[in-house]
């Protein structure tokens, strides 16, 4: 028996960044040798054997081979067992930077030249197999967004195999959920839009979110040319810290403003709830932003009660963030709807119950407080 660090732990360490978990693969032991020497199973119903270690807890593999026996990314059957080589593993992974392995002695496994890919920051894939499971054309766009500021590209060959794996149409395969599960992990890396823009020009994105690709294909600016104003506007929330949310809906706000095709999309592509609440946040503050008369006081507290702007500062930061990304060149109309907001909100309805009102004549008493602190912004 013998056992190697494997992954992204290897690669992530080999690139100098944080590495959180450790993946573990095991050579020349049976599943009946992993159970005596005290490891359990991690799931007794996986496609192959895990194991957790007696002491760390932390996941060990039993190396592995595999072959397409059907279509799809589960459409393969896998042997596992001690018969299977460290190389036959590393050979079925989808990219060189991550075929490589590292004994416990600190020596390189490296059968795919992944450390030269490193250096010279490819993502390539390790065999032609890589066409065989229609996840890697999302996963490789992944790639592309959580190492390309570290300034790895796609390399020509393997864009050469995405194409051909979306012409194929095993595409069809993906359920929307683990698409967007792939597209949500995504936008927590530090360039997502490069996964956008991966799935865009490979033609991936109109197979799997065709509202979206329509959009970007539609824009005068996109693909080789500067940044679509979609992408741009993702490149300015990015920047300003943005949650992964509303990244998310200042990317989708250009797709629709209307709240019940959100609500089809939502569903649709079964979307979470904090990312489509952050969209239709947005969409709303965008339809009014565009028609809001910012000199008309009772204009803007309408616009701040529509978007519940009273019920939390953290909601109208989250807008103010959101419109600054998609109107830069208003930024001083954005400023001045900030300095309102923060004088309307600051308007305390307890000195009012304090005062003896009750009911509607406190409300109505925030109300015109409200507006005085409005029209003293603007003074």
């Amino acid at each position: 028996m013998k056992i190697y660090k494997v992954g992204g732990a290897v690669r992530d360490r080999l690139l100098g960044l944080p590495v959180k978990d450790s993946d573990w693969l095991v050579t020349g032991a049976s599943e009946q040798q992993m159970l005596a020497a005290g490891f359990k199973r991690a799931d007794a119903d996986a496609d192959f054997p895990v194991f957790l270690h007696p002491d760390s807890g932390e996941e060990y593999a039993l190396a592995r081979r595999e072959a397409k026996a059907g279509s799809g990314y589960r459409g393969f059957r896998v042997e596992a067992g001690p018969d299977v080589t460290l190389e036959e593993d590393l050979k079925r992974r989808d990219l060189t930077i991550n075929a490589i392995a590292e004994a416990d002695d600190g020596t390189l496994i490296d059968p795919f030249d992944g450390q030269r890919d490193l250096r010279e920051g490819w993502l390539r894939h390790v065999t032609p197999a890589f066409v065989e499971d229609p996840l890697r054309v999302l996963r490789i766009a992944r790639f592309a967004a959580r190492l390309g500021e570290h300034g790895f590209r796609i390399a020509h060959p393997t864009w050469r195999l995405i194409k051909s794996m979306v012409a194929s149409g095993e595409l069809k395969a993906l359920t929307p959920e683990r698409v967007w599960r792939e597209t949500r992990r995504a936008m927590a890396d530090g360039q997502p839009w490069r996964y956008i823009e991966t799935l865009h020009r490979s033609g991936a994105l109109r197979q799997l979110m065709p509202e979206l690709d329509a959009v970007l294909a539609n824009d005068a600016a996109h693909a080789d040319g500067p940044d679509s104003a979609p992408i741009a506007a993702l490149k300015r929330i990015v920047k300003a810290g943005g949650s992964v949310p509303l990244r998310i809906a200042v990317l989708l706000v250009a797709v629709s403003h209307d709240p019940g095709e959100i609500a089809r999309l939502c569903r649709h592509w079964r979307m979470d709830k904090a990312s489509c609440e952050a969209w239709r946040l947005l969409a709303g503050a965008v339809a009014g932003f565009e028609e809001l008369d910012s000199a008309d006081a009772q204009a803007v507290l309408k616009f701040f009660d529509r978007l519940g702007g009273f019920r939390g500062n953290q909601r109208m930061d989250a807008v103010f963030a959101g419109l600054a990304a998609l109107y830069p060149e208003r930024k001083a109309d954005i400023q001045g709807l900030q300095r309102r907001h923060a004088l309307a909100a600051a308007v305390n309805g307890a000195e009012f119950a304090a005062a003896g009102l009750r009911g509607d004549a406190i409300a109505t008493a925030i109300r015109e407080a409200r507006l005085r602190a409005i029209q003293r912004a603007d003074a």
